[in-house]
């Protein structure tokens, strides 16, 4: 039974050894100008000496000269070494070191691998003829057309034309400087893709990601995790921006952050558009725009936000759904145009604005900011302004246009214009309420002290009336058109803040 077995195993290795020598392909010398061999204790070796040329596996290697070990099929080579892979891979270098039975080349020394309009250089290159990958360590460059690339480690596969780089990544165009963690770059067709913190700047902007593409040829890109894109004054930063350099245009999902610093403006969205030469975003899913006023953040919230800079002006658009919230005033409209570079609001479309305790409704409402807030609100046709004094007792006012003045944020005086009509309760010192005043003139001037009425004005022949406070029934005491939207009042932003993001919590603590 032994020798079964030892005969059994003779005979694995027999055909071990076969297969072996099989697939075992030698470095074959195809030339030289000179050839001869020595011997040495354990081996022999062939030394090729002028226009040296050898060959394996279609892989053609040139040289100055070489010694080739037969044993071992091994080759060095020296001087003007060159490796000719098919008919696009082109390897060369001062010396080599190649093991045929591992098909593993070392090169040294102005290593230059060139494959169709690419040059990659390095001091050292390790390249392996069957899988067809380079490998280098000790830093290298890839110039493809227009485009360096470098870094310490990378490497480089010849069948798909993808290159990997790592450490001290560096990506120069005409265009632009990329610097990357690590990066992986398709020769073929120019696209890069990033795995780790990347910045890519430019005279015109910085783009920081930490993951995404690049296409260096169209100047199309994707950058995600931690994206940003730095356009000063204005900043876009979100989970995924899109972006066309040529175009100027990027678009952006989730956790959007746009600011604008010149402006004093965050906007916030999940969905949204830049356009870079317009200076305009167009944010479309929740998006919330705070602007800053005063020390206090105006947040303006609705279905649709546009924001538009040129020259001159600087513009906000919104539709609709429109929702305002500030610590001195709140309204809803379908539809606003906030003019930025004069501070002006215009709400159109059934808009309603409270103020303390005031409530303003007309076709159209204009808002007027001054250096010290509020300055002026303008009702335009069939406005109205009504006061809760108390449960169902309401001050009541209307008419064409209405004009309301504001001092220190509070409202000090009426201007009524056309067909003007007031119900206001009378109050003594005490605050007791006297009676009822229902007026009717073409033009009227109230003055408020205190959110309460101090002294009204008429011009032309007014109708006027007062009731005692007894005879009177409040209910009775509405003029036509009157509603009450306080169950409508937003009573904080509609805003859902990004409270990940440090930007968004910096214009929170505004309302804090």
């Amino acid at each position: 039974m032994m020798w079964r077995s030892a005969l059994v195993f003779g005979v694995l290795l027999l055909l071990a050894h076969s297969t072996w020598a099989q697939e075992r392909t030698p470095v074959t010398i195809r030339s030289a100008d000179k050839l001869r061999g020595i011997r040495t204790d354990s081996t022999e070796i062939q030394i090729a000496i002028g226009h040296v040329s050898f060959e394996q596996k279609g892989t053609i290697l040139n040289c100055d000269s070489a010694l080739l070990f037969q044993a071992y099929n091994r080759v060095l080579a020296y001087g003007n070494v060159e490796i000719l892979q098919g008919d696009t891979l082109d390897i060369q270098s001062d010396a080599l070191r190649y093991d045929g039975n591992q098909d593993l080349a070392t090169l040294n020394g102005n290593v230059r691998l060139q494959q169709q309009g690419m040059t990659l250089t390095t001091p050292s290159l390790t390249y392996n003829m069957a899988t067809k990958q380079a490998q280098y360590t000790n830093g290298a460059t890839i110039q493809n057309d227009s485009t360096t690339l470098s870094s310490i480690i990378g490497y480089y596969y010849s069948n798909s034309r993808i290159a990997y780089f790592k450490e001290v990544v560096r990506l120069v165009n005409k265009r632009y400087t990329l610097s990357s963690d690590t990066l992986e770059y398709h020769t073929a067709t120019k696209v890069a893709f990033f795995h780790g913190p990347t910045t890519i700047t430019s005279k015109e902007n910085t783009i920081y990601c930490e993951g995404g593409w690049y296409d260096t040829e169209q100047e199309q890109a994707k950058f995600t995790t931690n994206a940003w894109l730095d356009n000063p004054p204005q900043r876009l930063a979100a989970d995924t921006i899109y972006y066309e350099r040529d175009n100027g245009f990027g678009r952006a999902t989730n956790n959007i952050v746009f600011q604008d610093t010149a402006q004093a403006i965050l906007l916030f969205s999940d969905a949204a558009e830049y356009f870079e030469a317009q200076q305009t975003v167009h944010a479309t899913k929740d998006p919330t725009v705070v602007n800053i006023i005063d020390n206090d953040s105006l947040f303006i919230a609705a279905d649709t936000l546009r924001s538009i800079e040129d020259s001159v002006r600087s513009y906000l658009m919104a539709y609709p759904n429109v929702s305002i919230f500030k610590r001195d005033l709140q309204g809803r409209c379908d539809s606003l145009a906030y003019d930025r570079s004069d501070s002006v609001l215009t709400l159109f479309h059934d808009p309603i604005m409270w103020s303390d305790s005031n409530q303003f409704t007309a076709d159209t409402i204009r808002i007027l900011y001054r250096a010290k807030g509020i300055d002026r609100v303008e009702l335009r046709q069939q406005s109205f302004m009504a006061s809760l004094k108390d449960t169902l007792v309401y001050d009541q006012i209307k008419g064409r246009d209405i004009d309301g003045y504001f001092r220190l944020d509070s409202l000090r005086r009426l201007e009524v214009n056309g067909n003007g009509e007031a119900i206001y309760y009378a109050q003594d010192d005490s605050l007791a309420y006297l009676g009822v005043n229902k007026v009717q003139s073409s033009r009227i001037t109230i003055r408020i002290q205190n959110n309460t009425v101090d002294k009204i004005n008429f011009r032309g022949s007014p109708d006027a009336q007062l009731d005692p406070i007894q005879d009177i029934n409040p209910g009775n005491f509405i003029l036509e058109g009157f509603q009450w939207y306080g169950d409508l009042r937003p009573t904080r932003p509609q805003f859902r803040p990004y409270r990940k993001n440090k930007v968004a919590a910096q214009a929170m603590r505004h309302q804090d």
